[in-house]
């Protein structure tokens, strides 16, 4: 919008030089005009020296080679421990969660107590093994989703969040936690597909459909 575009000592007094740090992109030379003219307007007379072309759109069916950096500060580490741990109270009730072998992460989500790395870590690759043949059935397409999941490792409980099958997040809910007799390896889990805006349950790592979910 116009009224979003600084005058010109506005960007001079943030170190801007108004000389070499400014370049239009447009699609016509009628855009480009009117924005010569709104820049005039804001006490910034711009000069077009040269033209280049914009690189070529990629096609719907093209790949873009994409590289995404992932900041994790401490804050998104606790929101995150709480997500899980409230998918394991939804899951498993609230007797369970009372129980005192998860005071642990319970006083790092709410009182930040606690070092960040006995609870939370990056994960390299989801665990989640997808059948291809269910996929194609039922038009998904597993990186288009998040995965939630509660999963036994020896006597570690453990959370795992999968966002888009590329960012895998791991919460430690307890190292040594009281085990139910023979439970299965995964306690619970979600896959939720972006895309059609469905749940579809995991259960000995393949998914299955499980319900719709209403969209406002």
């Amino acid at each position: 919008m116009p009224e979003d575009v600084p005058d010109a000592d506005v960007l001079r007094k943030v170190g801007y030089d108004l000389k070499r740090e400014i370049s239009i992109i447009s699609h016509c030379s009628s855009d480009t005009e009117n924005l010569i003219r709104l820049l005039k307007g804001k006490g910034i007379n711009f000069i077009l020296t040269r033209k280049k072309k914009l690189p070529k759109s990629p096609l719907k069916k093209d790949k873009v080679t994409t590289k995404v950096i992932v900041r994790i500060d401490h804050k998104i580490m606790r929101g995150i421990s709480k997500i899980a741990f409230n998918y394991l109270a939804f899951m498993k009730g609230k007797r369970y969660v009372l129980r005192k072998t998860f005071d642990g992460l319970r006083s790092f989500i709410r009182y930040d107590k606690g070092r960040s790395i006995d609870y939370f870590l990056p994960r390299k690759s989801s665990p989640v093994q997808f059948n291809k043949e269910f996929e194609y059935q039922h038009n998904i397409r597993h990186n288009n989703g998040h995965i939630l999941m509660i999963q036994w490792s020896g006597t570690e409980l453990l959370y795992t969040l999968d966002l888009f099958i590329t960012n895998n997040y791991v919460v430690k809910f307890c190292e040594n936690c009281v085990r139910e007799t023979d439970p299965p390896t995964i306690l619970a889990g979600h896959f939720f597909d972006t895309d059609s805006k469905k749940v579809h349950k995991i259960q000995k790592y393949r998914i299955e459909y499980l319900l719709n979910l209403t969209v406002d």
